[in-house]
């Protein structure tokens, strides 16, 4: 699959919110410790031939019942790409789950975005 700038996603995860007004997708991962200098890592955008829509990318973590937002993103067809690069060294030795959103920003139209080489690294 290629991005909205013709360039290949890579190891992507394709989703699109409910097509409904404002409508949202959410993904949670299993559990995961963060160790210390652990940092999320992403691109993202919509997908090539894209025509308008606008979303916003969410990344949380979940520990017991509580979520908490740690970035948000608004992304537009518009050709470019988003990056995100989030330090989750203030939750070193937690246990967490990862939770990936993308909420439309008002209709769901052609709203078929691309989370690429979503990761956790280790510097």
């Amino acid at each position: 699959f290629n991005f909205e700038n013709g360039k290949p996603s890579g190891i992507a995860l394709i989703t699109g919110p409910k097509k409904i007004n404002n409508g949202r997708i959410t993904g949670t991962f299993p559990g995961y410790t963060i160790a210390e200098k652990d940092r999320f890592k992403a691109k993202f955008g919509f997908l090539e031939n894209c025509a308008g829509g606008t979303v916003v990318f969410q990344f949380s973590i979940k520990e017991g019942d509580a979520v908490q937002q740690l970035g948000s993103w608004t992304e537009s067809c518009d050709g470019n790409l988003t990056f995100a690069d989030v330090d989750l060294s203030t939750h070193t030795g937690k246990d967490v789950q990862f939770v990936l959103d993308v909420v439309a920003d008002g209709p769901q139209v052609n709203d078929l975005v691309v989370w690429g080489s979503a990761r956790i690294e280790r510097e």
